[in-house]
């Protein structure tokens, strides 16, 4: 008897719980905001519409040198005279630095004693291998001495001449690494040479927009040290390869001045218009719905929105090229977007005129 009195509690109880949460849901329901589907909602139309989307947009650079080089020895050696100091500018050939040639020089004049000795040795052979008073390959031997004394002797002339060290173009002494007496060693760098008459202006340009740069074209540089200075520069280099961001080197080979001289690590920027220079399809870019990279309109279709996927091009501040998915003359969305859904009636308040 206990446990059917048990049972029959416990079912009461769940029913009164079911038909509580049934009314709860009621409740919600009730107060819950549905959608009516034939209700119109307010939007804001503008024409599809030719538009000239020529813009000129200003980008920013770090400066470098066009040659900015370590300059190494090709010989070893005692430094016995230095020809420059750090912050000089040299000229292409200037001497860097004298490295003793002594021991050289006294080789090369044993070698040229040595060989005068084996040119007469050359003359009597001959004069005797005429008379054949001595076999042929005793003048043969003293004439592969000769070719061997004589390559000695340029060998040690171009060890003697390396030992003057000479700037292989003209720039600015920025570091030196070594001072008179010190001992230098093949490869071991002597001083940092930088070229500053020509620089480059590197940028990194996004996808969307690397088209603006052609490789040869000549632009114009400024510097935000030199107010109002022009430099002439052209585009040298447009990179093929992006990085995971999506953007890509550019470089522009800069002429620099002698006065307002420009240096490597200064800020530059440059002005680039896009290739566009006759009107195009375009949008209002508030019209876009989505993301660049997948973006949609809402094309208003007899009184309806309906959702269209398209494929933009070129931008400016205020419009966006379309190169497929609209037409001139369609009719779209630009306010009121955030209530819209594909399939919906809408009333147009008004038509914005682009």
């Amino acid at each position: 008897m206990k446990k059917i009195i048990i049972i029959t509690v416990s079912v009461v109880i769940a029913a009164l719980i079911t038909i509580k949460l049934f009314l709860n849901k009621s409740e919600a329901d009730a107060k819950t905001y549905k959608r009516d589907p034939n209700a119109k909602i307010l939007v804001t139309t503008s024409k599809v519409s030719f538009q000239n989307l020529y813009e000129e947009k200003k980008y920013v650079g770090t400066i470098s040198a066009n040659r900015d080089n370590k300059i190494a020895s090709e010989t070893s050696g005692k430094v016995v005279h230095v020809g420059i100091k750090e912050g000089d500018f040299i000229g292409k050939g200037s001497v860097i630095a004298k490295v003793d040639d002594t021991m050289l020089k006294l080789q090369l004049e044993a070698a040229e004693v040595q060989l005068e000795g084996i040119m007469l040795d050359v003359q009597r052979y001959e004069n005797l291998s005429k008379g054949d008073a001595i076999p042929a390959i005793q003048l043969e031997k003293v004439n592969i001495s000769r070719r061997s004394t004589e390559i000695q002797i340029k060998t040690l002339k171009e060890q003697i001449s390396r030992t003057t060290i000479r700037s292989p173009f003209a720039g600015v002494v920025t570091a030196k690494f070594f001072d008179l007496g010190s001992v230098i060693a093949p490869g071991v760098p002597l001083l940092q040479l930088t070229d500053i008459d020509v620089l480059k202006l590197n940028l990194n340009i996004p996808e969307n927009e690397i088209s603006r740069f052609r490789e040869g074209t000549n632009t114009q540089i400024t510097c935000d040290v030199y107010k109002g200075v022009l430099y002439n520069g052209t585009v040298s280099m447009v990179g093929s390869k992006g990085d995971d961001s999506h953007n890509f080197p550019v470089q522009i080979t800069v002429n620099n001045m002698k006065s307002n001289a420009l240096k490597p690590g200064m800020f530059g920027s440059v002005s680039i218009g896009n290739s566009l220079s006759t009107s195009s399809t375009a949008i209002p870019v508030g019209a876009l719905v989505g993301t660049i990279k997948e973006p949609k309109v809402y094309k208003i279709e007899n009184g309806i929105a309906v959702l269209k996927n398209i494929t933009i091009g070129l931008s400016t501040g205020s419009f966006l090229e379309v190169t497929n998915g609209l037409s001139v003359g369609d009719e779209i969305v630009i306010i009121g977007q955030v209530n819209l859904y594909d399939g919906a009636p809408v009333n147009i308040i008004s038509n914005q005129q682009n």
